[in-house]
């Protein structure tokens, strides 16, 4: 194949043109042939016009003035029989629109009609209709997370990820977008692109840190700057009439930072023991390491140099498995948690419904004991004695049914006379010395605030922190940065 037409254009002087003429002679034995056959020529940056022995036999994009850039289809041309030499000399010639950074690259072929067919399913089958399905379930996932985040606006992560959801999608879809008119100007399209890359990389840093709870706003503060300096810088370039060169030397310096920065996240997660943060650590591994790739890819493309590494070329982007790496990974924690959520729902119904009846009890009981109750000497010991062994015990998993059979009462009797003897809930007894013991632990310890819920016996986050906000009016992460440098 050519590779990259940087080369020519040095040698020919073509940079104003930047069109260029491919010819290629064959023989065609008459051994193999057929009614019809196909070309296939890989995929060509920008435009093409291709002619067989002369005659035209398919085209996409569109030259300058008003160019349109198709770099990201194959091209796939069926070849009259009429139109071939058999047993003779065939002619291949192509004229190129080849743009600022154009090349030709992959398989490239003449065969029977029946197997160029196939090459054509194959490529849309990899290519094209796995981009699509990857929009289809991100357009599912930023409606279904974008709502739970309308009614959590605290939960940010969800936002972040939408953003990256909306981000993602314009660079994935260039890769199957079979009209390139819709964005008006190949210009534009660059822009949009690079701002998509650059938007992506921003909120992916950003969503990690509140995944796993990292306490990281300076990192966050520089990354907004990048993004704002990123445009000004681009404006800039446009006012002086600079091509895109820099801006993408820019954002793929930036690609390469952050993508080490998210692989630091992923695995100092796992080191600390951050929920999700395993499984997370896999797909985005996979997904970083795909980006990697194709950050070669267009440097490989904008230099014009041609590298293997064991035979390989990074030829094409890999960006639409990059995409179902990230998001699909990054929807199966997040449904995770959903189902965690809905585990608490129903822990949530369960105590109303011993609300409810522990309530219709002491009803029942002041209508038939108008007078305070007195409780023996025998009932306090009980009550004395359950409360100590929460004490001696809160860090660990406590149930109102096991610490009724401690004392051999009935649970439900037990919550009636231990809210009456103590002016508190049995489970928020429990509850306020976990957080009273956590509220230390945020002021003189750096542990992050998972690993204190869970040390302090919570069962997850989310039950921490609706139980410290009750008793402290303030969320872990507030109480700490207004008390830990006191």
């Amino acid at each position: 194949m050519p590779g990259s037409f940087l080369q020519y254009e040095r040698f020919h002087n073509n940079s104003e043109k930047k069109i260029c003429w491919l010819r290629k002679k064959i023989i065609i034995t008459k051994e193999v042939k057929h009614d019809n056959m196909g070309l296939i020529l890989g995929t060509i940056s920008n435009a093409d016009v291709t002619f067989f022995n002369g005659e035209k036999i398919g085209s996409l994009g569109s030259f300058p003035p008003g160019e349109q850039s198709m770099w990201n289809f194959p091209r796939h041309y069926a070849v009259p029989g009429s139109t071939i030499h058999y047993g003779g000399i065939n002619v291949i010639a192509i004229r190129i629109s080849y743009g600022l950074y154009g090349d030709m690259v992959g398989k490239i072929a003449i065969a029977n009609y029946r197997d160029w067919k196939q090459d054509c399913l194959n490529f849309n089958l990899l290519n094209i209709t796995l981009c699509y399905v990857v929009i289809g379930i991100g357009l599912g996932l930023f409606i279904m997370f974008m709502f739970y985040f309308s009614r959590n606006p605290e939960e940010t992560e969800y936002l972040f990820y939408c953003i990256m959801l909306v981000a993602g999608f314009f660079i994935i879809f260039d890769f199957c977008n079979f009209w390139p008119w819709i964005y008006g100007n190949d210009y534009f399209r660059r822009k949009l692109l690079l701002f998509s890359y650059m938007s992506l990389n921003v909120a992916f840093p950003i969503f990690l840190h509140r995944l796993f709870e990292f306490e990281r706003k300076t990192i966050e503060r520089l990354l907004y700057i990048a993004l704002i300096g990123y445009i000004l810088v681009d404006i800039f370039l446009f006012l002086l009439s600079y091509d895109d060169f820099l801006a993408k030397t820019i954002v793929l310096i930036f690609l390469s930072i952050i993508g080490i920065y998210n692989l630091s996240c992923y695995y100092y997660a796992v080191f600390k023991g951050k929920e999700y943060a395993k499984m997370f650590a896999i797909f985005g591994t996979l997904g970083t390491l795909s980006g990697f790739h194709d950050i070669i890819a267009k440097i490989l493309k904008m230099t014009g140099m041609n590298i293997s590494v064991w035979g390989y070329h990074f030829f094409h982007m890999k960006i639409a498995f990059t995409g179902i790496f990230i998001f699909l990974g990054t929807a199966m924690v997040m449904v995770y948690r959903w189902i965690n959520l809905s585990r608490e729902v129903i822990d949530l119904n369960n105590s109303l419904e011993n609300y409810i009846i522990e309530n219709t009890l002491l009803q029942n009981e002041k209508k038939l004991r108008k007078n305070s109750i007195q409780f023996s000497n025998k009932f306090k010991e009980k009550i004395q004695k359950v409360a100590d062994f929460i004490a001696e015990n809160y860090l660990h998993d406590l149930s109102r049914e096991g610490l009724a059979a401690y004392v051999d009462m009935h649970p439900d009797s037990l919550s009636r006379m231990f809210n009456k003897y103590t002016s508190m809930k049995l489970s928020d007894y429990i509850y306020n010395l976990r957080v009273v013991d956590a509220r230390e632990r945020l002021v003189e310890t750096n542990e992050g605030i998972t690993e204190i819920a869970l040390s302090v016996g919570f069962e997850n986050l989310r039950t921490f922190n609706r139980a410290f906000k009750k008793f402290m009016k303030m969320t872990p992460g507030e109480f700490r940065k207004k008390n830990k440098n006191k």
